[in-house]
């Protein structure tokens, strides 16, 4: 697949840009999966990996995925109360375990 020079340049602007949050059209012809949700939850969490949760949703309870512990919210998170149906995903990312 061939990127024009046009395309190069600005996505290299927005790159290495300082200080500043540039959005960059991607042309049409290279947007293949911007739709395929599935393709992007994969990629996010391959990517966050292995600060994951995974939700099993018939005991409504959440795990690590790399050592399959329980863990619950915080007292103090946002989260707290929020039944975990309500979130609508498999797995959740995590910043810090204590």
């Amino acid at each position: 697949m061939h990127v024009s020079k046009s395309v190069v340049n600005e996505l290299s602007r927005a790159r290495y840009a300082r200080n500043k949050t540039r959005f960059v059209d991607i042309p049409a012809e290279y947007d293949r999966s911007s739709k395929d949700n599935s393709l992007i939850n994969a990629a996010l969490i391959a990517g966050l990996y292995p600060k994951v949760l995974t939700i099993d949703p018939a005991s409504g309870q959440m795990r690590t995925v790399t050592n399959n512990q329980p863990v619950s919210f915080h007292p103090s998170s946002v989260n707290v109360g929020k039944k975990l149906s309500e979130f609508g995903v498999n797995y959740l990312a995590y910043f810090t375990i204590m």
